[in-house]
C-alpha cells in the first residue's frame, strides 16, 4: 500500500489540529458526492458550529519540488494555488447548498449540515519557504499558512472562536501578507480587550498567553466537551441533544473558561472537604443570556449504582434555576444548561447534563420551597 501523498497529510493535519485544540464534533471529514459517472469531493474539511460554518481548502507545496524555489517562486506558486483553492472552496459552497450533505465528524458521529450558503472559505497554504504572498482582498476567502493555522487555534482554542474570527478577519478591513496573520489577530484582539469591562464581560480574543495556571483552568471547563460527547463518560447521554449541549460550551471564550475552571476547582474542593452539595451559576460567557449552572455532589451511596437519581436532581435543579432567571426577567428564548459533577472517592466522577430551554412546567409550591432551601434562591 502506498503512503499518502505530502498533501493528503497536510490536510489531515489541518483538520485533525483543529479538532485537537478545538472540538472534533465540529470537525468535518470531506466525502465524496456522486455527480452522474464521477464523484466529486467536499472540500478538504469543514468546521460547523451551530449554523455557522467554515470551508476548508489546504495546498502544500512538495518538499522535493521545493528545493530549488526561490523566494519569488515561492511566493507565485502561493498566489496560484491560494487562487485555485478559493475557486475549489466556492465550488464546494455551490455543492453543499445544491445537496444534502451527511458528513462524518472526527469523533465518528454523522449529521446532515445546516445552511452553508453564506459560510466563508479557509486556504491554508504550506510551503517549507513561509513566503509572504499579498492577496487581493476577497470578501469571503481568507488564505493563510499552515504556521498561523496553528498559532490561530492555539491561541482561542475553540472551534466557534475559529469560524467567528475568520468573519471578523474578512469583515475588518486590516489586509496582511501570509504569514503574518498576528498583526491582524493583535489588532482584533486589542479592540476586544478596549471593549471588555466588568465581570461577566470578557475579550473574545485573549491579547496574549495565558499562565500555567490559567490554561489548567481552562482544560477544566474543556474537559466538559469530552463528557458530554461520551456515552460512557456521562450519565443520561442523549444523542439528540449532545451538539446543542456541546455548542454552547464551545462559544465560550479562553479567558471565560478559564474564570469559570478556576470556579469549578473551588467548589470541587468545597464538597470534597464536606462532603456537602455545592452549586454556582454564570452566565453565557460568549455574550448571550443562556446561563450554566453547576451542582457539584458527593457520592454517598443515595444515588444508586447506575447513577439514576444524580440525573433526577441535576434536572430539577437546572429546572429550578431556569424558573428562578424567568421569574427574574429574564426572555423564555433563553436556556439554563445544568451541569451535575457526582464524585466518588471509589470510582471518580460521574456526569451528568440537562438544559431546559423556556419554562420548564410549574413546580409545586411546596417542592419549589423544598428545592430553593435545598439549592438557595440566589438574587439574579
Amino acid at each position: 500500500m502506498s503512503s499518502p501523498s505530502q498533501g493528503s497529510r497536510i490536510e489531515d493535519y489541518a483538520r485533525r489540529l483543529a479538532g485537537g485544540l478545538g472540538v472534533p464534533d465540529f470537525v468535518y471529514e470531506p466525502v465524496l458526492i456522486r455527480r452522474g459517472n464521477s464523484s466529486r469531493e467536499v472540500s478538504d474539511g469543514l468546521l460547523v458550529a451551530g449554523p455557522d460554518g467554515v470551508i476548508m481548502q489546504v495546498k502544500s507545496r512538495e518538499s522535493e519540488a521545493a528545493q530549488d524555489d526561490s523566494i519569488e517562486k515561492a511566493i507565485n506558486w502561493s498566489l496560484k494555488n491560494g487562487l485555485a483553492g478559493h475557486r475549489q472552496g466556492t465550488g464546494t459552497r455551490r455543492t453543499l447548498v445544491a445537496n444534502t450533505v451527511r458528513m462524518r465528524s472526527l469523533r465518528g458521529y454523522e449529521r446532515d449540515l445546516p445552511d452553508a450558503s453564506s459560510w466563508p472559505v479557509v486556504v491554508i497554504i504550506d510551503h517549507p519557504l513561509g513566503p509572504s504572498a499579498a492577496f487581493e482582498p476577497s470578501p469571503d476567502t481568507l488564505f493563510i499558512s499552515s504556521a498561523d493555522w496553528l498559532n490561530l487555534h492555539n491561541m482561542v482554542r475553540s472551534t466557534a472562536g475559529v469560524i467567528s474570527y475568520v468573519r471578523r478577519a474578512l469583515s475588518s478591513g486590516i489586509s496582511v501578507p501570509l504569514g503574518k496573520e498576528a498583526r491582524r489577530y493583535g489588532a482584533l484582539a486589542e479592540a476586544d480587550l478596549q471593549a471588555a469591562s466588568g465581570l461577566t464581560s470578557f475579550p473574545t480574543l485573549p491579547y496574549g498567553p495565558l499562565s500555567n495556571q490559567e490554561l489548567q483552568d481552562v482544560a477544566l471547563f474543556d474537559d466538559l466537551v469530552e463528557r458530554v460527547a461520551d456515552p460512557i463518560g456521562s450519565t443520561g447521554w442523549d444523542p439528540e441533544e449532545y451538539l446543542t449541549i456541546v455548542e454552547q460550551l464551545d462559544r465560550a471564550p479562553l479567558i471565560a473558561r478559564s474564570r469559570i475552571g478556576a470556579k469549578m476547582r473551588e467548589k470541587f474542593v468545597e464538597m470534597a472537604t464536606t462532603k456537602a452539595i455545592r452549586t454556582f451559576r454564570a452566565f453565557d460567557p460568549s455574550g448571550g443570556k443562556d446561563r450554566l449552572a453547576f451542582l457539584y455532589a458527593y457520592d454517598d451511596g443515595r444515588y444508586g449504582e447506575d447513577g439514576q437519581q444524580f440525573i433526577a436532581e441535576v434536572a430539577c435543579y437546572t429546572a429550578l434555576r431556569q424558573h428562578q432567571a424567568l421569574d427574574a426577567g429574564a426572555g423564555t428564548s433563553f436556556a439554563t444548561l445544568g451541569i451535575g459533577i457526582l464524585h466518588s472517592t471509589d470510582r471518580g466522577q460521574r456526569f451528568s447534563f440537562a438544559r431546559f430551554p423556556g419554562r420548564p412546567t410549574a413546580f409545586p409550591d411546596d417542592l419549589l420551597r423544598s428545592l430553593e432551601a435545598r439549592y438557595g434562591n440566589p438574587h439574579l
